[in-house]
């Protein structure tokens, strides 16, 4: 049975010379309607409170989000004009991954004829003993032709990305936290066995409690979305640490409120990367101030462009080309964009989107396509390269650097692959230097 849908909304009630806490989540009803207010710990809660009306939801000491607002907002910090925006079902997972493009027609995608084997027959000991195991069938000299054990699917589609050589050369993300902002996960699910970030950092934004779980009826919705990108961000950095942060219901819609709420959370529960294969046609103040809260604090946030083919990419994506974000658009293994990815001149990367095999609630696995599918390779290759000891900013300068070129393949869309497609093993080579 789906959960109804309500968010997590806090007060905290600032010292004027305190830091900020860490917010808290408590489970009381969504609000229609939010507005999104720049500040500083020297103006209280109380002070918002009656400026605008209404009650304080979430509060960091760069912003602060207003529930229900009963007054016209006033001109802001900075000059900007602040206006209150509908908060019900203001983001989703795009509208275009649908079950007959994403999910195989309801369980035709899924491997349902070896689901089992794959995971029971030593799946949980590969990943429980790091990579040791993971590749074969080859030598070290012909990484390219060797078989990707833990899910040979995807063997040809990891074998063009380079991961062989990034497993060989990188340490994978050792003890760096991405956090998977979307459906939830299967926390059960065998892949994510001793992949977890600790349990406090956990969170469900839908439902107000700590068991962020992918909700939901097999091929209806966004039943799986986050168990599926999860389960991507497994295989490139299996070293790394996921936190599951669940933000959409099962029919893949959330409010900016939650979102908002689960970027402050992942910000200040550790994240070093924050994953969100999500978006929406216009761009919302509360993820805006969210994301720069985020990215203030040293953390990448890496979102998906969208899968509807036109020259627009979703927002968050669209203003994360410059400082600590990363958009991420689609193409196929002939380098050629993605006929469903959505493109602009905003587009930082691209990388592979189609046909991927990756985890499923249940213990079973998928085959999934879209930007959302995209985006996770790329945060796990960031938080590959936070592994190595690099700043943030340097590693995001040399997952560009290292970029195949793409343009030739791409005569129509030359101007919208960004700095080409990521190259695991350039990348790990020059993480090295």
């Amino acid at each position: 049975m789906q959960k109804p849908l309500i968010t997590a909304l806090t007060t905290l009630l600032l010292a004027s010379c305190a830091t900020t806490p860490t917010p808290q989540a408590t489970q009381t009803a969504r609000p229609d309607s939010i507005i999104t207010i720049p500040t500083t710990t020297a103006i209280s809660d109380a002070t918002l409170e009656q400026q605008y009306g209404g009650t304080i939801a979430l509060r960091t000491d760069t912003f602060a989000i207003i529930a229900n607002p009963t007054r016209q907002p006033l001109t802001a910090q900075g000059g900007k004009q602040h206006s209150v925006e509908k908060n019900k079902d203001a983001v989703s997972i795009n509208n275009d991954e649908q079950p007959s493009s994403i999910w195989g027609n309801g369980t035709v995608g899924i491997w349902g004829n070896g689901t089992v084997g794959i995971w029971g027959n030593g799946t949980v000991g590969i990943w429980g003993n790091g990579t040791v195991g993971i590749w074969g069938n080859g030598s070290s000299t012909a990484w390219n032709e060797d078989t990707y054990l833990a899910m040979p699917e995807n063997t040809q589609i990891w074998n063009r990305l380079g991961l062989k050589r990034s497993y060989e050369t990188s340490r994978l993300g050792t003890n760096k936290i991405v956090a998977v902002v979307d459906s939830g996960i299967d926390l059960s699910h065998p892949i994510f066995t001793s992949s977890l970030a600790p349990n406090a950092s956990w969170m469900d934004f839908v439902d107000g409690d700590p068991t962020p779980s992918d909700d939901g009826v097999q091929g209806q919705g966004s039943y799986g979305h986050g168990t599926a990108v999860a389960g991507i961000i497994r295989q490139i950095a299996p070293n790394a640490k996921i936190m599951p942060l669940r933000v959409m219901n099962s029919s893949g819609n959330g409010d900016a409120l939650s979102v908002a709420h689960a970027i402050v959370w992942a910000t200040d529960h550790g994240a070093d990367v924050i994953n969100l294969s999500l978006g929406t046609d216009s761009q919302i103040d509360s993820i805006h101030y969210a994301i720069q809260y985020a990215e203030n604090s040293n953390v990448v946030v890496v979102a998906a462009a969208g899968n509807t083919n036109k020259p627009a990419i979703d927002y968050p994506a669209n203003e994360l080309n410059d400082g600590l974000g990363l958009s991420i658009g689609s193409i196929n293994t002939e380098d050629q964009k993605s006929i469903f990815s959505s493109y602009s001149d905003k587009i930082s990367l691209m990388t592979y989107g189609e046909g991927i095999t990756t985890s499923y609630p249940e213990g079973r696995v998928i085959n999934f396509s879209g930007t959302s599918a995209s985006a996770p390779i790329a945060s796990a290759a960031i938080a590959i390269g936070l592994g190595e000891g690099k700043t943030p900013v340097e590693t995001l300068k040399i997952i560009k650097d290292s970029a195949r070129d793409v343009r030739t393949a791409n005569p129509n869309y030359d101007k919208y692959v960004g700095s080409g497609a990521l190259d695991l093993e350039k990348y790990a080579l020059k993480l090295r230097d």
